[in-house]
């Protein structure tokens, strides 16, 4: 309310929109990943879909060595999905786990990359893309409990979204709070197509 008071109605109304999809590409993000599939897309962690199998269990020592993720990731992608598939994970699990990936003499397997068009590090693993995400959508892996999920792979098209991608707003005045409340809508719905090349990391117990 303070802001629509000094600002003009045509700034107020962009920066609402501005805010509005910003709630919307942060919601969207969790609700493919965690959503129930009740009033909302099934995300692809809670998709009973996905087999026992497919559900890798990596520990601290095994994550440091990349012959373990030839062998329990790599190795499983059927061939048809071979060269297809994304790396999901947060910052900290690839610049803690990923990025430090050494040899026997020390040195580092992998090398940051920065697109000379946008100057941002493009994040690449074995050839695959990785996307980055914030730890409220995905564990890191450091803070990921055992059994829990740390990072994806999958092929982003398998996941199918039916929305109009139009956000209806509305505003009233909670008289038990005394404040305004602002409400956006949006249809979406949305779950797995193929589960076949999903894979969901999770960190397993220490092993002695």
């Amino acid at each position: 309310s303070l802001l629509s008071q000094v600002v003009s109605l045509a700034v107020l109304e962009q920066e609402i929109a501005r805010l509005l999809a910003e709630a919307f590409i942060k919601e969207f993000d969790r609700v493919i990943l965690h959503g129930s599939g009740t009033g909302q897309p099934l995300g692809i962690l809670n998709d009973m879909r996905v087999l026992a199998k497919q559900k890798l269990a990596f520990t601290e020592a095994e994550l440091a060595k990349w012959q373990n993720w030839r062998k329990k990731l790599f190795a499983a992608v059927p061939l048809a999905y071979r060269g297809q598939g994304i790396l999901v994970m947060t910052s900290s699990t690839w610049e803690s786990h990923i990025m430090t990936l050494a040899d026997d003499n020390n040195r580092p397997l992998y090398q940051e990359t920065y697109n000379p068009s946008t100057g941002n590090t493009d994040c690449r693993f074995a050839g695959k893309e990785v996307v980055l995400v914030e730890s409220d959508i995905l564990k890191d892996f450091d803070t990921a409990a055992a059994g829990e999920a740390w990072g994806l792979h999958l092929k982003p098209t398998d996941y199918a979204v039916n929305t109009n991608l139009q956000i209806g707003f509305k505003r009233w005045f909670n008289d038990d709070t005394n404040r305004y409340v602002n409400k956006g809508l949006c249809i979406l719905d949305g779950k797995l197509l193929d589960t076949h090349g999903v894979y969901i990391l999770t960190k397993g117990g220490s092993t002695s």
